[in-house]
């Protein structure tokens, strides 16, 4: 940032701290609901990328327009750097990026607050999905925070001990994951009142809080509604099912905590793409050997006719070729 570099740290404990090189800094934001909510979003994403980024021992602070990532272990400190440039739509490390934005948004907001009218107790808002999904919002915040269960009761902790006050509101259906939900923040103790569905978290296209959390690189989310009993085999407007969209994002973690809680192998799209054909063309050979380890079938043509094989070929995705080719798989 201009001349210095600014250093954002999460914790999994929803800690927040912002340091700037230049002596300045907000620390200990993670003792407020909003931003801890941010910094446990941040950390949950950032699990999805620690197999992606090589071990280092160096880490030295980033220079002109690029961004570090340092995601600390037990087993080591995991880091890559990249140009701002790089963080395209399409870009499958996006998210984490955007997850980073957040937190940072979520701090500068209330420190504003701080500043102009001191910390006072806020007015939080859970919304909860028919699907199990749930998402937090706080005021000014021009974006929901995603959470899976366990971090939406630690936040609620947070916020009980600021006093802070809450509405919810609840999508309608059959119900079957939600009271789970409504029963930590009943058990939070925190003033409840009820409220309609705020406009910018409704799903459009068939989309659901599984595909989401696959398609923002949120493995803890992807875990928790698994585990919680969620439909892994929902399509979004594409026929995509949450495994499909893992597949073609290149979002391995999530495809294997799917296949692990369950999740078709034998699942196709609208155009009879699948699975397979999907991680041949985007998700790479760790993607591959685990759906073929679940027992997808190497023969199954998709549209237009073409194997997995033949999509690798197509792709330029040579390391899956030569697997498959050495499989036998045909074109």
């Amino acid at each position: 940032m201009g001349e210095g570099a600014a250093t954002i740290v999460a914790a999994e404990d929803g800690t927040a701290s912002l340091y700037i090189t230049g002596g300045s800094g907000i620390i200990g934001m993670g003792f407020h609901s909003s931003t801890a909510a941010a910094a446990l979003a941040f950390v949950g994403c950032a699990r999805s990328f620690v197999g992606e980024f090589p071990v280092s021992a160096q880490f030295p602070l980033p220079r002109g327009a690029r961004v570090a990532f340092r995601i600390v272990t037990r087993t080591g400190v995991h880091s890559a750097e990249f140009a701002e440039e790089e963080f395209r739509s399409d870009s499958p490390i996006t998210p984490i990026y955007q997850a980073g934005q957040h937190l940072m948004t979520r701090m500068r907001l209330l420190d504003e607050q701080r500043l102009r009218v001191g910390l006072s107790p806020q007015a939080l808002h859970v919304h909860v999905y028919d699907d199990g999904g749930l998402c937090l919002l706080a005021p000014g915040d021009p974006e929901p925070t995603w959470l899976a269960l366990n971090q939406l009761q630690r936040v609620l902790e947070i916020a009980k001990g600021h006093g802070d006050r809450l509405t919810i509101s609840q999508e309608r259906g059959d119900g079957r994951l939600s009271p789970i939900v409504r029963q930590v923040v009943e058990a939070s103790a925190l003033p409840l009142a009820t409220a309609r569905p705020p406009r910018q978290v409704a799903y459009f296209g068939g989309t659901t809080t599984l595909h989401y959390a696959v398609d923002i690189a949120r493995v803890d989310i992807v875990e928790d509604l698994a585990r919680r009993g969620a439909n892994l085999e929902a399509r979004d407007q594409r026929g995509y099912s949450p495994l499909i969209l893992a597949a073609f994002k290149g979002r391995t973690p999530a495809l294997r905590i799917l296949l692990e809680a369950g999740a078709s192998v034998k699942a196709h799209d609208r155009h009879g793409n699948g699975v397979l054909l999907f991680a041949a063309q985007w998700g790479g050979l760790e993607a591959v050997k685990l759906l073929l380890g679940a027992g997808a079938d190497m023969t199954v043509r998709g549209q237009n006719g073409y194997t997995a094989l033949t999509v690798a070929k197509l792709c330029k995705q040579a390391e899956v070729a030569q697997f498959l080719g050495s499989r036998g798989a045909p074109e």
